[in-house]
C-alpha cells in the first residue's frame, strides 16, 4: 500500500473492454499509476493500453493465484465481469475470485460495476415470476451482495444503463441492430415510444476515476445509478438520421424480423420495467455524466459512416 508521499496504485480489470478501458484511460490521463489486468499482453488491445503508459499484468479471473499476485501492492481495484448465458455461475465466480484476491492483498477500496436497476424484482408491486433472463439478474445481484459482504474499508457499486457506444460500433450493430444497415430501421421488441436510459463510456470512465481518486471514505458504501441521457427509440432514430443524413425510423418487431433470441427478454424488459438510472442520480453525488446522444453521435460520425453506406464495416 502507498504512504502519504507516494501515489496510489489502481488495478483495473476488463481494461481491454469498454468499461475497464474507459476507467484505465481516464485514470492514466490524470497521471495516475494504473495497472491493467490482461490475459494476453501481446494483443492489439493490450499493446494500445501500454502505449498510453498503462502497466500490464498478466492474470485471469479463473486463476485466483494470478489475481492475488496482480492485486499485491495496489490501493484500489475496479471490477467488471462478463455476463455468460451458457455458464450462469461464471460471473459470480469471477467476482468472488477477484474479491478474495483483493482482500488477501490488503486492497482498501473496491469499485464494482453491475447494471442499472438491480433489485427490481423485489420492489413492492412486482409480481415475481420465472423469466428467461433471471440468470442475468441473479448473477448481477449476487455479485453486488458479495461485494457488500467482503469487508473492504471502502466499496462502491456503480450501475450503468445502456451504453451509447452500442449505436456506434459495427460489432454491436450487426448483433443488436442489424436492420439499421439493411433497411434503415431501428427494430426492437418494444414499442418505439419506449424510453431507454443511455450513457457514454468516457463519461463512465471519468466518473469512476472521480470515485477512485476521491477521499477514501467519500463514496464508501455508495451505490450509484448511471445514465447520461434518456431517449425514446423514436428520438434515437431521429438523432441517427440527423447524424447520418439518411432516413432512420424506429418500429416494433414483426414476425420474421429474426431478432436474436438473447436480446428479446432484455428488450421486453425495457418496456415493462426499464433502467432506473437518470442523469440526476450522479449529480446528487457531485458527479457528472454530461454527454447527450446527439453530441456523441456527431463525435462518432466517422464510426457511423458504414451504416450510411459510405464505408465497409470493420
Amino acid at each position: 500500500m502507498t504512504n502519504a508521499n507516494t501515489k496510489r496504485k489502481y488495478l483495473i480489470t476488463g481494461a481491454t473492454g469498454m468499461q475497464g478501458g474507459a476507467v484505465a484511460r481516464a485514470l492514466a490521463s490524470r497521471g495516475e499509476q494504473v495497472t491493467a489486468l490482461v490475459r494476453d499482453p501481446a494483443s492489439d488491445a493490450s499493446r494500445a493500453l501500454a502505449s498510453e503508459g498503462i502497466t500490464l499484468v498478466v492474470g485471469d479471473l479463473e486463476d485466483p493465484s494470478s489475481l492475488r499476485a496482480a492485486a499485491e501492492g495496489h490501493d484500489a481495484v475496479f471490477s467488471v465481469q462478463l455476463a455468460v448465458p451458457d455458464s450462469k455461475d461464471t460471473e459470480l465466480r469471477h467476482a468472488r475470485n477477484l474479491i478474495a484476491a483483493a482482500r488477501e492483498a490488503g486492497v482498501a477500496q473496491f469499485v464494482q460495476t453491475t447494471v442499472s436497476s438491480t433489485g427490481w424484482r423485489d420492489r413492492p408491486g412486482v409480481a415475481r415470476k420465472s423469466r428467461d433472463d433471471d440468470w442475468y439478474w441473479d448473477a448481477k445481484e449476487d455479485v453486488e451482495a458479495a461485494v457488500r459482504a467482503a469487508g473492504f474499508a471502502s466499496y462502491t457499486i456503480v450501475k450503468p444503463a445502456y451504453f451509447i457506444e452500442n449505436f456506434t460500433s459495427p460489432h454491436h450493430y450487426t448483433f443488436q441492430w442489424p436492420h439499421l444497415v439493411s433497411s434503415g430501421e431501428l427494430v426492437t421488441a418494444c414499442a418505439p415510444s419506449t424510453q431507454l436510459a443511455l450513457l457514454h463510456a468516457p463519461d463512465f470512465g471519468n466518473l469512476v476515476a472521480d470515485v477512485l481518486t476521491a477521499a477514501p471514505d467519500r463514496f464508501a458504501g455508495v451505490e450509484i445509478e448511471l445514465a447520461s441521457d434518456r431517449r425514446t427509440f423514436t428520438e434515437i432514430a431521429a438523432a441517427l438520421s440527423d447524424t447520418l443524413g439518411r432516413p432512420v425510423t424506429a418500429r416494433q418487431a414483426r414476425p420474421g424480423d429474426d431478432l436474436h433470441p438473447l436480446l428479446l427478454p432484455g428488450q421486453m424488459w425495457w418496456a415493462e420495467v426499464g433502467y432506473a438510472a437518470r442523469p440526476e442520480d450522479a449529480e446528487e453525488h457531485g458527479l457528472a455524466m454530461p454527454t447527450k446522444l446527439p453530441e456523441l453521435l456527431n463525435d462518432h460520425r466517422d464510426d457511423l459512416a458504414w451504416i450510411a453506406g459510405t464505408a465497409d464495416p470493420a
